[in-house]
């Protein structure tokens, strides 16, 4: 039974971003207070670095103080801010960007 999923790509296209990349994580609600994100992430993270990557970028709903708190204590810090840049359910949402040096 899978518990989460974590995946990550080039953050933008193009040559110069080549070694940045953005991540997304998704649990299913009985994962979630288990560790599951954190070896999640530690896995993704050690498999970009192994490939190349010097950054990983997380781009959270600005309203998710969950998820935010949980790459801040990943090592994660907010570097952006971007009001009305994402659209769930027919409402705008503000992204917060955050980064971490691999």
């Amino acid at each position: 039974v899978a518990l989460g999923i974590a995946t990550y790509d080039q953050f933008r296209g193009g040559l110069g971003y080549v070694h940045a990349m953005e991540h997304s994580v998704m649990l299913t609600p009985a994962a979630r207070g288990r560790g599951v994100g954190r070896a999640l992430m530690a896995a993704i993270e050690d498999h970009a670095r192994t490939r190349g990557a010097h950054t990983m970028v997380a781009a959270v709903n600005a309203e998710n103080a969950v998820a935010i708190g949980f790459h801040e204590a990943l090592g994660y810090a907010r570097v952006g801010y971007l009001p009305e840049s994402g659209r769930k359910c027919g409402r705008w949402l503000d992204l917060v960007l955050l980064q971490k040096i691999l």
